[in-house]
């Protein structure tokens, strides 16, 4: 995964700016730094999951938010963590509301943001889920 994982309240164990994960934390937030081959190093974007319990759903860690330098957009830096991602919090649910952006790099992974299917329409969710989930605020 590309990103630094950070812990808010983590140990730090190096001077390198990593910090010990906690599994039971209910925030994990990534920093984003710009490609290995570019100089100087610097911080470009970071994202945040929470962990949610929700009443009509069961309970997973949501994308809560994620920013990128206008500069470092469209260059795939959000596109290489996020398989990475998947593997760390499984079927997560990338937070509404979308900014057009999100919603065009959601749309070109393909997958409902809710079940992680294959998508069955121009949305960022299938229509089965379309119908389950359309009095979500934020929609």
């Amino acid at each position: 995964m590309n990103g630094l994982p950070i812990t808010f309240g983590g140990k730090n164990t190096s001077t390198s700016c990593k910090y010990e994960a906690s599994e039971k934390a209910d925030y994990r937030a990534y920093l984003f730094a710009n490609g290995p081959n570019e100089s100087p190093r610097v911080l470009v974007g970071a994202c945040c999951f929470r962990f949610r319990d929700f009443k009509d759903a069961e309970p997973r860690w949501v994308l809560q938010w994620a920013w990128l330098h206008p500069y470092s957009r469209g260059r795939g830096i959000l596109s290489a963590a996020w398989d990475g991602f998947h593997g760390t919090f499984g079927n997560f649910l990338p937070e509404p509301p979308y900014s057009p952006a999100m919603k065009a790099f959601l749309r070109k992974r393909g997958l409902c943001v809710y079940c992680w299917q294959r998508l069955d329409s121009d949305e960022v969710y299938c229509s089965k889920c379309e119908a389950l989930y359309s009095r979500r605020p934020g929609r």
